[in-house]
């Protein structure tokens, strides 16, 4: 989702059409984070990874079986550069109340600015997702 939301905001602001790799930052995080498996993460550790890390273009680690699973060479670490200025917030402070991260939300949509939600997505047995309403709390 990160890579998506660079590649979107580069079309948006410039006109420019980007295809960034979304492997490499698949890769790197469990390496940075010494995690193992596919645990995933969230939007804003992949926001910090690629302010960090840089995303390189698709045709240099594209989506290939002999790439899963290796180490990305040092020559893609370059493309950090391109995103250190990169700038981004959460919309929700230390202890969030409701009625103002929803203000906060609605201020920066009537400024024309776009918001990403980031929530965690547990492993689930079955195909189905179950939402808490008052009925069931």
């Amino acid at each position: 989702m990160c890579v998506t939301l660079v590649e979107y905001f580069e079309r948006r602001g410039f006109g420019a059409t980007l295809q960034l790799s979304t492997i490499f930052l698949h890769q790197v995080a469990p390496e940075i984070r010494r995690s193992k498996g596919n645990l995933g993460n969230d939007l804003c550790l992949h926001l910090q990874d690629m302010t960090t890390f840089g995303i390189p273009p698709l045709r240099y680690w594209p989506w290939k079986p002999e790439f899963v699973g290796q180490t990305p060479g040092p020559q893609l670490y370059a493309y950090a550069k391109c995103f250190s200025d990169t700038g981004y917030l959460q919309l929700k402070g230390r202890n969030p109340i409701g009625s103002v991260t929803l203000h906060t939300v609605k201020y920066f949509l009537a400024a024309n600015i776009q918001i990403a939600f980031g929530f965690s997505v547990q492993a689930l047995s079955t195909n189905t997702v179950r939402f808490s309403t008052t009925a069931t709390r």
